[in-house]
């Protein structure tokens, strides 16, 4: 029985929504996940495993990454030449003699 002016309907309404999504992926015999039976803390737990493990990941190349950083850098202030000037640079106009 439902109420007048009572969040019942909107339950009913939901539940319809899920029973329907339910039995369309029954008809169509697809392997389906009903994530809507997972709380969402469970799922937020799940989503934040794979990033950590993802991030592990990510660490254990770090140390190649930094060494190929160094080399690279290596050769690219090897290649770069100071400019030798040929001649003493001239005295500032803007400097005292003491």
């Amino acid at each position: 029985m439902l109420t007048n002016d009572s969040i019942d309907v909107f339950m009913l309404q939901k539940l319809q929504s899920k029973q329907g999504r339910y039995l369309e992926a029954m008809k169509k015999g697809a392997d389906v996940l009903d994530i809507s039976d997972i709380t969402q803390i469970e799922y937020q737990t799940k989503i934040t495993e794979n990033k950590i493990a993802e991030l592990y990941e990510k660490l254990e190349d770090l140390p190649a990454v930094r060494d190929n950083l160094v080399v690279q850098y290596r050769i690219e202030k090897s290649t770069c030449e100071i400019p030798k000037f040929s001649q003493p640079l001239k005295s500032s106009p803007y400097r005292t003699s003491s």
